[in-house]
């Protein structure tokens, strides 16, 4: 079929607009993940979870529904992540196992990839083995900048709560398990018991060992062991001035093993502390 110019022309700038508004369209972003980072917990101790967002560039507002089993613990309080900046936050309890999270991000601080919120529960000293705390997002309610509601997958890992008779051996903080004092490799593993593995076999437990859960790891902290030889002595001194000259770098879990001023930071006073605790061994 022939066409006349005029039909021609129309025809290609019909094809030139078609093809800029495919361009302008939006494009439909790899959905944003909310999820609950797997935990350790002590039977009568307090836990802390913390509640994550990840594929986000661009959240200014949320709801969220936190359910988890009210038989075997109750919610205490809740602090927010490092990736929530927003003034108008709210968490509060809507019923029975059921904590209602949201935040309205007026400052248009547009929160990224992080924690949004830590939960921490009171463990009842009875309970053991596998608990669910499971995200929920209400109302649909994930808004990017311009308020558009968006995309959202859930998931929940399994939270393990440890017998309340390791309550004199460690204590579980930040995804770390900090040893009140080193042991040797046969005994913890014996008190942690065949659900979790230490992945060390012989030897004593300091700083820096992995105990793994389900496919899961997490690592031991024993305050002052930074080297991770489950010693206190001059070689941790050397780590860590070693880490403060930038000579060298820590993991985070030798970090926290050299945290003794317990600010949560990491700086010259806790080299300082170190010393005086090497003086007075």
């Amino acid at each position: 079929m022939r066409f006349s110019t005029g039909e021609h022309t129309m025809k290609k700038l019909i094809a030139i607009i078609s093809a800029l508004v495919l361009l302008c369209a939006p494009i439909s972003a790899a959905a944003v993940a909310v999820s609950v980072a797997p935990a350790l917990g002590v039977g009568g101790d307090r836990l802390t979870v913390a509640v994550r967002i990840d594929g986000n560039t661009v959240i200014t507002a949320a709801a969220l529904e936190i359910e988890y089993d009210s038989e075997k613990m109750r919610y205490l309080s809740y602090e927010k992540g490092e990736k929530l900046d927003a003034e108008l936050c709210t968490v509060s309890e809507t019923g029975k196992g059921k904590i209602r999270f949201s935040f309205t991000d007026g400052e248009s601080n547009y929160i990224g990839d992080g924690v949004l919120v830590y939960l921490s529960f009171a463990v009842n000293p009875d309970v053991t083995g596998t608990v669910k705390i499971a995200p929920t997002v209400t109302d649909g309610a994930l808004f990017d900048l311009n308020y558009i509601e968006l995309e959202y997958t859930v998931s929940a890992s399994d939270v393990y709560i440890l017998p309340s008779s390791l309550k004199d051996a460690l204590e579980i903080k930040g995804g770390l398990i900090y040893l009140n004092r080193s042991f040797g490799a046969i005994e913890l593993s014996q008190r942690l018991g065949k659900e979790l593995a230490l992945k060390q076999s012989y030897g004593y437990v300091g700083s820096g060992c992995k105990i793994s859960y389900k496919g899961v790891s997490f690592f031991t902290v024993y305050m002052g062991d930074v080297n991770g030889d489950a010693n206190v002595n001059t070689a941790d001194y050397l780590a860590v001035r070693a880490h403060l000259c930038g000579a060298a770098t820590l993991s985070a879990h030798f970090k926290a093993a050299a945290d003794l001023s317990g600010d949560g930071t990491f700086s010259t006073a806790d080299l300082l502390y170190l010393r005086e605790l090497l003086s007075a061994a």
